[in-house]
């Protein structure tokens, strides 16, 4: 419960920021919120027992993941920075701080996938044994 509250404050908290000064870095965030969607009715379906839904949500989940999270979300952020570093941030400190957040978050996607995938193939072979 305690994950999926975290995941409606966190998608909250970007809704508010997009009518902050650059709301143009909260809406890439908007698109690697999507996949969570689907992990956290994973991880609901496999708490109120229906394991064979959770099994069934589970690919959809990780193909989800490498869509947004690694594709488009890493993809937008660079265009983001790119335009940034040109118009709006003169100041070289701010720009690579940028650069570090949006480098850490692609490392922990990444990291969090390779989770994904792992709980899956573990879920499956629970699955298959019963």
């Amino acid at each position: 419960m305690l994950y999926v509250f975290h995941h409606f404050i966190s998608i909250a908290g970007a809704f508010i920021g997009v009518c902050g000064k650059f709301p143009a870095l909260i809406c890439p965030l908007f698109l690697g919120e999507l996949p969570v969607i689907f992990v956290d009715i994973q991880v609901l379906c496999e708490l109120s027992g229906h394991k064979t839904v959770a099994c069934l949500i589970s690919p959809v989940s990780i193909v989800l993941w490498v869509i947004f999270r690694l594709g488009v979300v890493p993809f937008i952020c660079v265009k983001i920075q790119n335009y940034l570093a040109l118009h709006s941030l003169s100041d070289k400190n701010s720009f690579l701080l940028l650069v570090v957040i949006f480098a850490s978050l692609s490392v922990m996607n990444l990291f969090w996938c390779v989770k994904l995938v792992k709980r899956s193939v573990k879920q499956l072979r629970k699955l298959k044994n019963q």
